[in-house]
């Protein structure tokens, strides 16, 4: 038989009350045995409805103190929806626990993901690059908005995780956020290493992505054609700003190496072998896979053109990198200026180097996975373009071999 469960929302008075704002009180009842606890609200006497349990007027401040009372009600049916999924016994003091925290069995989810946060915060420049911690800072505040709109609440019970919860956090991120469907895979994808570290602590009983699939749209990466490049190193630019991006976004495309690596090389990379062939020889930051890259002369060429450059000589970096940010705002102003159609950020050099630079000129895909730093090949074929340059010549060497 079901327990009899109510809520009711009360001004308490205490003895000595002379007039002013009364403390608001919850009372929880199951079967007749009670708890209650303060909610920290006061409220005038004279404008509570005692029958209703809440505040009465139309102001502002009226709506936004019934909805407070709201979202803390919302709050102990989730607790009272957890237990009985649990199979624990309704129990009013049990529920008092739970809403004021000192129940340590009770877990809240945005809880646990800000702990994970500050255990990566912990490991930045050891386990995780600062660019994870940032991605996964901003999935945490999409998080905290998502749970505010679809449940009244500040937090939520992770023995309340479930699959409508999945799919109410797609939907809101692409209607509510406005995010494509790539980029709301990425947060649930974030979700579900909690989930699972939750599962792992048995603060969760099972898996809701079991019945869940993060599903990832191919896209297509965009690259510079051979005559691109060219028009690219041609051009010459009357604003320096604007000639170095172009200068450190064709040593990527001479490398394949990503921003953030560019931007922390220093002297300590190059190494030169016993034939004369210097490399680029470093940990990848996204990784921490090595990556040896034979250096190209357009690359050593612009590393040389910058050697005494102030800010190289003031970091000791290898080339005068700025914000990523600037970077792919000045290649925007640089694509115009070429007369380059293609939307260029300056991740577009490393798929350019893996495509354009060398698959297309027949270096084999195991060569370009090493010297990208990935670590498997299955990272590299996406990069894998066939271009039809590339398909002409492999046809011609088939007629000749026919």
């Amino acid at each position: 038989m079901s327990a009899k469960f109510s809520l009711l929302f009360f001004l308490k008075r205490r003895g000595g009350y002379v007039g002013g704002d009364l403390p608001v009180y919850l009372r929880i009842t199951v079967d007749g045995k009670r708890a209650e606890l303060a909610i920290q609200r006061k409220c005038d006497p004279e404008k509570w409805n005692t029958k209703k349990g809440c505040m009465v007027g139309t102001k502002d401040s009226v709506k936004e103190f019934n909805s407070f009372l709201l979202a803390f009600q919302t709050k102990v049916y989730e607790i009272q929806r957890s237990l009985l999924m649990d199979g624990n016994p309704i129990d009013p003091e049990i529920i008092k626990r739970n809403l004021t925290g000192k129940d340590r069995s009770a877990k809240m989810f945005l809880e646990v993901f800000e702990e994970h946060n500050e255990n990566m915060r912990k490991l930045v420049g050891k386990d995780y690059s600062l660019a994870t911690l940032t991605k996964y800072s901003t999935c945490l505040k999409s998080l905290k908005l998502f749970v505010q709109f679809q449940y009244k609440t500040s937090d939520i019970n992770i023995r309340l995780m479930d699959f409508a919860f999945l799919t109410s956090l797609e939907m809101y991120l692409k209607t509510q956020k406005g995010v494509g469907h790539n980029t709301a895979m990425g947060y649930v994808k974030k979700v579900k290493k909690i989930i699972h570290f939750c599962v792992a602590n048995k603060w969760l009983a099972s898996d809701p992505f079991m019945a869940f699939k993060v599903s990832i749209n191919k896209t297509s990466r965009t690259f510079l054609s051979e005559a691109e490049m060219k028009s690219l190193t041609n051009k010459e630019f009357k604003i320096q700003r604007l000639a170095e991006v172009r200068d450190m976004f064709l040593f990527s495309c001479y490398t394949g190496l990503a921003y953030v690596d560019v931007a922390k090389l220093t002297n300590n990379a190059i190494v030169e072998d016993g034939n004369a062939t210097t490399w680029i020889v470093m940990d990848r930051t996204k990784t921490g896979v090595m990556a040896n890259i034979p250096l190209l002369p357009q690359a050593e060429k612009i590393i040389d053109k910058y050697k005494d450059h102030p800010k190289v000589l003031v970091t000791g970096k290898l080339l005068p990198m700025i914000s990523n940010q600037k970077v792919n705002a000045y290649l925007k102003e640089i694509s115009v200026l070429c007369g380059i159609t293609k939307e260029l950020s300056h991740h577009c050099a490393r798929h350019t180097f893996a495509t354009t630079v060398t698959l297309s000129n027949g270096v084999p895909i195991e060569t370009v996975s090493k010297m990208l730093g990935h670590s498997s090949l299955k990272s590299t074929q996406h990069y894998a373009k066939v271009l039809d340059k590339k398909v002409a010549s492999d046809m011609k060497r088939l007629i000749g071999v026919l």
